[in-house]
């Protein structure tokens, strides 16, 4: 593990997890986080956001000031299509990883039923994040190469919005590092003040679905995270392979050789 002075440790503690970039959508730092043997997860190397794709000139220099040498991408085929990186695919590098929670006609038609309760709109996002766990841990495991082969810079995880393929995405890289659920969930409900309702998912979902008299507290229900999709995710991987390191290891299929170079790299001894 990387080694640190107390300076270190001070920095390391109040580094922002907001970065302002121009144009971006729910960018942040998510390292700085403590272990659960009293370490840190480093800053300044792990990255997570929406879209890139409204990123500005501005936005831009801010972009390249980070350092992120590796952005792994989340979105579908046609959500790229949609909205294009706007960063040559090899400076700096970017992997593709599709993951597709739910569908397009679920979401709709969840939108415009609108449920009478809370617990109907809990249930159908509780859906999607087991889902991830079920149907997409390929893909997760397509995300720990592309962090295991960065092997200089930052990296960079993202999808459209930021919060549920890539609020796992950063989940499990920070329990990888051994952030407690704690943190993890902290980092996880940050969206919620980070997101853009009224600048950003708004106005998608009025274009996408083509209508301005959707249910918004359903479409806020659907924009925003809770700590119960989270939590659904990690007890479908329970129940799957019966712990969440049982889930690293035969899911994710990460060895104690990969636990060592993650924390090499992103874990701070103070």
């Amino acid at each position: 593990m990387c080694c640190g002075t107390v300076e270190d440790d001070i920095a390391i503690r109040h580094m922002p997890r907001v970065i302002d970039i121009d144009g971006g959508v729910n960018f942040r730092d998510f390292g700085g986080y403590p272990t659960v043997v009293g370490n840190w997860v480093v800053a300044g190397k792990l990255f997570r956001c929406g879209t890139l794709a409204n990123i500005t000139p501005m936005g831009l220099a801010t972009f390249h000031g980070l350092g992120i040498r590796h952005i792994c991408d989340l979105r579908r085929n046609e959500e790229r299509v949609d909205d294009p990186t706007p960063l040559p695919p090899e400076n700096p590098k970017q992997t593709a990883v599709s993951i597709g929670p739910g569908n397009a006609r679920s979401v709709q038609q969840q939108l415009r039923s609108r449920p009478t309760n809370d617990d109907q709109r809990i249930k159908f996002m509780v859906a999607i994040h087991e889902e991830l766990v079920h149907d997409h841990t390929e893909a997760y495991r397509e995300v720990f190469a592309a962090l295991l082969a960065t092997r200089d810079g930052g990296f960079l995880v993202h999808c459209t919005a930021g919060k549920d393929r890539t609020g796992l995405a950063a989940a499990l890289i920070l329990a990888s590092l051994g952030v407690d659920r704690e943190n993890i969930e902290e980092d996880y409900l940050l969206t919620n003040s980070v997101i853009d309702f009224e600048g950003f998912i708004l106005p998608r979902v009025r274009q996408y679905f083509g209508s301005s008299s959707l249910d918004l507290e359903m479409i806020k229900s659907v924009a925003g995270v809770r700590v119960e999709y989270l939590r659904a995710s990690f007890q479908a991987m329970e129940k799957m392979h019966g712990s969440i390191d049982g889930y690293f290891e035969r899911g994710l299929g990460l060895d104690a050789r990969d636990f060592t170079e993650l924390k090499r790299r992103y874990v701070v001894t103070t």
